[in-house]
């Protein structure tokens, strides 16, 4: 797993001002780490009390990229540019094969898109309207947003928001947001 944020609010934002020194830190649990942005490397250096890789790199307008490798494998986690949201993308979490769930409880995972279809650069306001079934609540996962869980709307944090639903087979689900079309989901997208 490699996971790249951006200082100093820990953010997965790659939209500077050009030239301007960001500090990146890295999360890996890989044998070898390699952090570049376009075609430079940059040096990381491990920060043994916070757990994390360090670096300092100048933004320009190329994707961040975060290479981990353990032996024959690699993965990669890269941040980019970001526009402002375009669109809802909801989708229903999906229960691993061989997990055994209790109970109707449908998790929403809904994140605001830019044009291109990256994660969008802003945060806004979700409503989620249900019918046929009870809204449970709504998770951002920001430790200070002090919204009480169960109001039927939440700002994303970093394009994103959690919504949990009882429901059934009559059960729909209308997300909202300012500036960009409604999406609706009913019980026949839930598995």
């Amino acid at each position: 797993m490699v996971y790249l944020v951006t200082g100093p609010d820990l953010a997965r934002r790659w939209d500077h001002e050009p030239g301007q020194d960001v500090e990146v830190f890295c999360f890996a649990n890989t044998d070898e780490v390699v952090l570049t942005c376009g075609d430079e490397t940059f040096p990381l250096a491990f920060d043994d009390t916070a757990g994390w890789w360090r670096a300092t790199v100048p933004y320009r307008e190329e994707p961040l990229t975060l290479v981990g490798r353990t032996q024959e494998v690699s993965v990669l986690d890269a941040l980019g540019s970001r526009g402002k949201a375009a669109s809802i993308d909801a989708r229903v979490w999906n229960v691993p094969a061989g997990v055994v769930v209790a109970g109707d409880v449908i998790q929403i995972e809904v994140t605001l898109r830019d044009a291109d279809g990256n994660v969008a650069a802003d945060d806004r306001l979700v409503t989620a309207e249900v019918s046929g079934g009870d809204l449970l609540g709504l998770d951002n996962g920001d430790l200070g947003d002090p919204t009480p869980y169960p109001q039927p709307s939440r700002c994303t944090h970093d394009g994103r928001v959690i919504v949990y639903v009882r429901g059934g087979p009559s059960t729909v689900v209308t997300l909202s947001a300012p500036g960009v079309a409604d999406v609706r989901l009913d019980h026949s997208e839930w598995r």
